[in-house]
């Protein structure tokens, strides 16, 4: 056995490797797929006419003899200029649900995960766009007129109505109970190139004698550079296209195209036609038609044929449309969707939205196209041929099994779309891209198939979260590919490229570059590679404490690196963690072993054996973690107390006895265990310290001090004559703090009243109010606390000496809150209690007449006794603090001197008094109580933080403003000893 120490601090999560590992970020959503019980909607009797209103209508209404259709648009169905010259089909038997084209395509998968098309240009070659219509206001960004303004009313963006149709259905925003498009973000582009009269009339250039006719090679191109300086990536053509039987027609049109599929990186989107044949028209099926040019297209191309809405909808059957042209010798270009949809009506306007049923394979194709325009928003490096396979891939399979030439690759899913490839079909797939603004990672969750395989280049991190069964290999050529499930092939790693996740790979795994073992949160607790893992002499292995490496095969190190970057979440106990695991044997060993030295709580060992490496892991001390610096004698106490909890938790899970300790204290501790810095240990430390507890003490002590100075001042008066016997009132009041980690507020008040007692002697009663409150320095502690007390007090003296002492008691009544930091976790904790106080003060002093100034110097004796109940913290998942009841009692010898003048300011008598005092404490019991963590039992002390020493010097102002009303100023500042303290407060009384 080989055995390397070193010594390394444990994460919560992380990775510092250069900066391919990018741990810790949540996927976006899973795919999609059709509704098994589509949405339901009553279908209506045949109408030539508007329906009424969708979603709803009455169960099979009777069709209206006269209905009141819009002016401008015909009535239903739409003319369909699809494809030229079928004439348009017939009236829909059932009326499809008003969402079809969004729930039937998945479409509202993608728009629930925020997707809108936002981004892209659509071109919509067609019949115009109304830019003035409710559901595309704003959106058509150019209206490009190619139709002959003889015979064509220009007065309008859209004549015939079918241009404004196409672009609800593609990219619509909802109108009234329409619930809109596919991609309402997306930017629109008209091209016009249909006539009024006839939407479908193009034309025919199967001779050569109309070169630049609308629909020739020559015009198409001219069309296409406008829309290309228009910005339009996407095209969608609904409409019939010319038709053509010379071969070398095919490419002059294949010509016309290529500016706009290679040049533009653009996606053109072609109907098949609705003349119910069995392959799509001559234009949308250009790159079947023969030659190398053509073909080429089929990068940038897509055919749509129309899907049965009502069939689908109503009774789960899936068949094309009866006008319908079948995908056909262009299936392995061509998808389907559904071509009977709700759309609003031409000249509606805002807030006055009629509804209308419109079909042909014109409306399938505009959901095709704005799910590319999603697509492109998800995955904006995608090129036009990676859009087009995703589009294709990820269709649901219908009719015979694969591809087919009724529906080609099947039914349109935006849903799945948005989440990446769903099939590798035509070769090798490479995601080139850089990382993106603000460090993000692309995830592509559906499980992939087919023949080709997965090469990542460029900076940028791309996650695999589906089970991928695609036969070609995978290559890391750059950035970062992350797997959260499987992937089928072989796995090579080059240098300066990371493979980082949890899950299977089926083939074997060369690391040339980084393997990390962690990452995102995932059922899996391993990364299992079922064939052999090989690791370079530059390469590194990384991963977290609580998941491994598992080869099924053999395990060859030549060398490189192993690095620790964290741990899973929960709690590693001490002893054994595997990092690796290799059932046909270990060869090699790493030969260097890295961490992060910001990080702590763990000591490990790296040991070998002969199929496995493992770390044996043991708890940081208190002591070693004193050594690091930057801890003060609280926080240093709180780490032995979770030293403690530590080695309390291993025994137990050593026991196997986890079921008796409190609900979350193991993830917790896994937590506390997995702070990521220095500074995160001491705010974890300082947090679970109970410091505030202990300010309850010495908030008590503070409210004796504070009555007793009180006192002395009231009694300094009468012993002068300063002050007549009778009733008095003083305020309280006292800000500080105990050390750097907590300071309080401290408000109240003092009322009494005295009598004289022969000559020279007096005796009173008082009785006090006070509200303190303590804060932890972090903000996130707080003990707020309500007490009274009660005293009694005497004194006797003359002109030059006087003796003076009380008696009191009082109670008073806590309510801590405190805000626990678990690492980067947070959790609340509560209790309250009660407790009592009892002191006894005297006191004896010699007085001096300096001139105008009176001087008393004293010495004094003061005994204090806090009590406090037991208490219990409810919260915190076990880390919360318990304790007994407690007794301090305290003894303290004081010396000092009080000072007094009168002045005349202005003709006003001012009086000036001035005091400053020492007091040491002779001795102490109880300053530290006994308190463990509610989840366990381990018992550590926890100190009051009592003062030992120091002085408090005040001064005082007061003069009379009238007979009846004063103003008095005070101010004391405490010095010397640990923390300090200050008040100033200001008084004004009118007797009436």
């Amino acid at each position: 056995m080989v055995l390397e120490s070193q010594r390394i601090r444990r994460s919560a999560l992380a990775v510092a490797v250069a900066t391919v590992l990018a741990f810790g970020v949540t996927a976006c959503g899973g795919g999609g797929g059709t509704r098994s019980d589509p949405p339901p909607s009553t279908p209506s009797a045949p109408d030539p006419a508007p329906p009424s209103p969708p979603p709803a209508p009455d169960p099979d209404p009777a069709p209206d003899p006269d209905p009141a259709p819009d002016p401008d648009p015909a009535p239903d169905p739409a003319p369909d200029p699809d494809p030229a010259p079928t004439p348009d089909p017939g009236p829909t038997s059932r009326q499809p649900p008003a969402n079809v084209h969004l729930v039937g395509t998945g479409v509202d998968i993608a728009r629930a995960a925020g997707f809108t098309g936002g981004g892209s240009v659509i071109a919509v070659v067609d019949s115009g766009v109304r830019s003035d219509h409710p559901a595309l206001s704003g959106r058509v960004l150019h209206n490009e007129v190619y139709v002959d303004p003889d015979g064509n009313d220009l007065s309008v963006d859209d004549a015939i109505g079918h241009g404004t149709w196409v672009s609800q259905v593609m990219a619509g925003a909802q109108f009234g109970e329409w619930p809109g498009g596919v991609a309402p973000g997306a930017g629109i582009v008209s091209a016009r190139i249909l006539s009024d009269e006839s939407a479908s009339s193009v034309q025919d250039v199967s001779g050569g004698d109309a070169q630049h006719a609308i629909g020739s090679p020559q015009f198409l191109a001219a069309m296409h550079a406008d829309l290309i300086a228009r910005g339009a990536r996407i095209m969608n053509n609904s409409w019939g296209g010319p038709t053509w039987q010379m071969g070398g027609n095919t490419a002059l049109y294949a010509a016309a195209y290529e500016p706009f599929v290679f040049d533009n990186d653009g996606l053109v989107v072609f109907a098949t036609g609705n003349d119910g044949d069995a392959d799509p028209g001559d234009l949308a099926r250009l790159p079947s038609k023969g030659g190398e040019r053509a073909a080429a297209l089929e990068r940038g191309w897509l055919a749509v044929a129309s899907l049965d809405s009502a069939a689908f909808a109503y009774d789960g059957e899936m068949k094309l449309s009866d006008y319908s042209n079948a995908c056909g010798v262009a299936m392995h270009f061509c998808l389907v969707a559904p071509g009977e949809v709700i759309v609003t009506g031409v000249n509606d306007a805002a807030g006055e939205p009629s509804y209308w049923i419109v079909s042909g394979t014109s409306f399938a194709a505009p959901q095709v196209s704005g799910t590319a325009a999603l697509v492109w928003e998800a995955f904006p490096w995608f090129d036009n041929d990676l859009v087009r396979q995703t589009i294709l891939g990820t269709a649901t399979d219908i009719g015979a099994p694969g591809v087919d030439a009724a529906f080609g690759y099947g039914l349109l899913d935006a849903g799945r779309a948005v989440a990446g490839p769903g099939r590798f079909d035509w070769g090798d797939v490479v995601a080139d891209f850089a990382l993106p603004d603000g460090n993000a990672v692309y995830y592509w969750d559906n499980d992939i198939a087919g023949d080709g395989g997965l090469v990542k280049r460029g900076s940028g991190a791309l996650v695999l979260t589906g089970d991928n069964g695609y036969r070609g290999g995978t290559a890391v050529e750059g950035g970062v590919l992350g797997m959260y499930g499987s992937l089928g092939s072989d796995v090579q790693v080059g240098a300066g490229a990371g493979f980082v996740g949890l899950g299977a790979v089926a083939g074997h795994l060369h690391n040339g570059g980084l393997v990390g073992v962690g990452g995102l949160a995932s059922e899996h607790a391993a990364l299992r590679i079922e064939g052999d893992y090989t690791q370079a002499s530059d390469a590194v292995l990384a991963l977290e404490l609580g998941v491994s490496l598992q080869v099924g095969g053999t395990a060859t190190l030549d060398g490189g690196g192993l690095y620790v970057a964290g741990a899973r979440p929960g709690y590693t106990p001490a002893g054994l963690v595997n990092v690796l695991t290799a059932a046909g044997g270990l060869a090699g060993t790493f030969d260097t072993f890295g961490y992060d030295a910001e990080r702590i709580f763990l000591e490990a060992e790296v040991v070998y054996g002969s199929d496995r490496v493992d770390l044996q892991v043991e708890t940081f001390d208190a002591l070693a973690l004193s050594a690091l610096g930057g801890f003060d004698a609280s926080t240093t106490a709180t780490a032995q107390r979770v030293e403690g909890a530590f080695r309390y938790l291993d025994a137990v899970l050593v026991r196997g006895d986890a079921t008796a300790l409190p609900d979350g204290f193991v993830h917790a501790a896994g937590a506390v265990q997995g702070t990521a810095s220095m500074a995160m240990a001491q705010a974890t430390l300082r947090s679970l310290s109970g410091q505030v507890h202990a300010a309850s003490t010495a908030l008590a002590f503070e409210t004796i001090d504070a009555n007793s100075r009180a006192l002395s001042s009231r009694l300094d008066g009468l012993h002068q004559g300063a002050r007549a016997s009778g009733g008095w009132t003083q305020s309280l009041g006292l800000h500080g703090g105990y050390g750097a980690s907590l300071d309080f507020d401290l408000d109240g008040s003092l009322s009494g009243h005295d009598v004289r007692v022969g000559e020279h002697g007096f005796a009173g009663v008082a009785y006090g109010q006070s509200q303190g409150q303590a804060r932890g320095s972090a903000g996130g502690d707080s003990n707020r606390g309500r007490g009274s007390s009660a005293m009694a007090y005497a004194g006797i003296g003359d002109q030059t000496w006087y003796a003076q002492g009380g008696i009191g008691a009082g109670r008073f009544d806590q309510d801590v809150r405190r805000t626990l930091q678990l690492g980067t976790a947070f959790d609340g904790v509560r209790t309250r209690y009660s407790g009592s106080i009892a002191s006894a003060h005297g006191e004896a002093g010699y007085r001096l007449q300096l001139g105008a100034t009176r001087l008393s110097p004293f010495v004094g004796v003061q005994y204090a006794q806090v009590r406090r109940d037991g208490f219990v913290e409810h919260g915190g998942s076990g880390f919360g603090l318990q304790a007994g009841a407690a007794e301090t009692e305290r003894w303290q010898a004081l010396a000092g001197a009080r000072a007094a003048r009168t002045l005349r300011l202005g003709g006003r008598r001012v009086d000036l008094d001035a005091h400053a005092h020492w007091q040491q404490t002779l001795s102490a019991s109880g300053e530290a109580f006994q308190a463990s963590f509610t989840g366990i039992d381990d018992w550590r002390p926890l100190a009051a933080g009592l003062h030992e020493q120091g002085g408090l010097f005040g001064v005082r102002l007061s003069t009379a403003l009238s007979a009846g009303a004063s103003l008095r100023m005070d101010y004391e500042q405490r010095f010397g000893g640990e923390g300090g303290a200050r008040m100033l407060s200001a008084s004004f009384r009118y007797g009436f």
